[in-house]
């Protein structure tokens, strides 16, 4: 990580901090809809980031998984809708 410039009365400040924060401490600093916020951009984007992620195909479901190559169904525990991963879709959607 490089570091960040500033100004701090009237004279220049470059510092770096190579640390980062745990989850723990990220919750104990935000709101809890803040940190609620930052769990779900959190899984977005490992969800984005995945070749093996699929999303359910329910209507406005948030409800997502990751697959392998010998499970061919993923029932969602969020609509409870049965989607096939082999096809794509979810039966009646």
């Amino acid at each position: 990580m490089g570091g960040t410039g500033g100004v701090i009365g009237g004279v220049p400040v470059t510092y770096t901090c190579d640390s980062h924060l745990q989850e723990r401490e990220i919750r104990a600093l935000v709101s809890p809809e803040e940190h609620r916020r930052f769990l779900e951009r959190g899984l977005a984007l490992a969800e984005r980031r995945s070749q093996n992620s699929f999303h359910c195909r329910g209507r406005d479901c948030p409800g997502w998984c990751f697959y392998e190559d010998a499970v061919n169904e993923f029932p969602c525990p969020v609509c409870g809708a049965l989607n096939c991963l082999l096809c794509k879709v979810s039966p009646g959607g």
